[in-house]
């Protein structure tokens, strides 16, 4: 389940919440009580897993050599 960034148009709190996707009820500020607006961008979470640098294994790729290919 994805966290999502909401904000209240009264107060001007700033809050997360957890929940699906398909979670339509009301949200409340926890500040005020009014309902909140969703911000856009938020709710986006990245998950790296296994060694290396980077989580797609291209990190053991030797790199181009410093004058390009020829």
């Amino acid at each position: 389940m994805p966290t999502y960034t909401y904000r209240c148009p009264d107060c001007g709190q700033s809050f997360n919440l957890f929940h699906s996707i398909s979670d339509s009820s009301e949200k409340l500020c926890p500040t005020c009580g009014t309902p909140a607006q969703r911000q856009m961008g938020g709710g986006s979470g990245i998950s790296m897993s296994g060694s290396g640098s980077g989580s797609s294994g291209l990190s053991s790729i030797p790199s181009a050599p410093r004058g390009g290919f020829s």
